[in-house]
This record gives structure tokens, sequence and C-alpha cells, in this order.
């Protein structure tokens, strides 16, 4: 199971969920059935290209983890403004907004911060790099990069837990109102 699927379980047995989604080709079909047989409520935005796949090893022995992540394909200007109706729809009863994953290739990368903008509801959001840092402006509840997205974000190497909450005080002085940053099996930070 994936983690995108993961967490929509998690928010979905925390609230009443309905979830939103960009899906195509028969990984976007997979992803549906699977929802659908944990019983979550979900609006579906079709898509000419297939829903990306993400895969995790882990090393049994070392418990490292290494993982092979596909790019998301471009979708079309229409596909996009489908999206975003449904997700302004969505948004507009909502208490709470959690957006995660890497957007599509060719999106604007403020497309997170346009999202936020439609919504009054607080938003978690789990992103990285520019399209992280445009959407600080919205001022989301809580970001959620690991330690290596926090890196790329900041654009500079963190090697040390005080340059680690350097770097999540500098995502807060920006618009960020709490930062959860996480290390694998490692440490879960938490700055405010």
């Amino acid at each position: 199971m994936g983690r995108g699927i993961s967490g929509i379980l998690g928010a979905a047995a925390m609230w009443a969920a309905i979830y939103g989604a960009i899906t195509g080709g028969t990984t976007g079909a997979r992803l549906k059935h699977d929802l659908v047989g944990h019983g979550i409520a979900a609006d579906w935005v079709e898509t000419a290209c297939a829903t990306r796949v993400c895969t995790t090893i882990v090393d049994r022995r070392t418990g490292s983890t290494t993982e092979l992540v596909e790019h998301a394909a471009p979708i079309s200007s229409a596909e996009m403004q489908a999206f975003e109706a449904t997700y302004e729809r969505l948004a507009a009863r909502a208490g709470a907004i959690v957006l995660s994953g890497s957007l599509p290739l060719g999106a604007a990368v403020d497309c997170y911060r346009r999202l936020m903008a439609k919504s009054a509801a607080p938003v978690i959001l789990d992103a990285r790099g520019p399209e992280l840092d445009a959407a600080l402006a919205a001022r989301p509840l809580l970001v959620k990069p690991n330690r290596e997205e926090l890196a790329r974000t900041v654009l500079r190497s963190i090697d040390s837990d005080r340059e680690l909450i350097a770097a999540a005080r500098g995502l807060i002085e920006r618009g960020a109102r709490h930062v959860l940053v996480t290390q694998g099996a490692g440490a879960v930070w938490l700055v405010t």
C-alpha cells in the first residue's frame, strides 16, 4: 500500500474524509479500487495519463530504505481546471484540508498556494522544494517535509539537529505556522 493511500486511510479514520484526486490508467483504477474497498468516499478527476507509481524498497537486514519515485506525468489544462473546480467544491465544506504529493509535470509552481487561497479551512501541506516554498505565503497550518525534502527546500545541507531546527524556523518565518520534519525511522521534529 502506498504512502498516499496510507495517508488517506489515516485521515479517514480520524475525520469524515472526502478525497479528491487526479487519476488515470490502470494504476489509477487500482487506487480507486483500493479506496472503495476501504469505504473511502472519493471524487475523481480522470486524466489521459496514468497515475504515477512510487516504490519503497526496505532492506530488512539494515533497515535502510530506497525510494523509486516516478515523476507525475503532465496533465492537460482542461484536466487541471476540472481538478481545481472539484477542489473548490470539496474545500468549501471542509473543516481541514491535506494537500500532498508532487505536482504534475508542467503545473505552475504556485499551484498549492493558489489552491490554499480558495478555502478558509486550515491546510496541512506535504510538499517540498519550489512548490512548498511558493505555498508558504498562504500560511499553511502545518508543513511536513522529511529531512531531505527540507534541505532541498532551503537549498542547503542539513547535517545536524541544530541545522534542522534552523531550517524549520526559516519556513515558519516565511509563513508556515508549524513544521513537522520526519527522518524515516529517526526522530520526528515539531517546530512551532
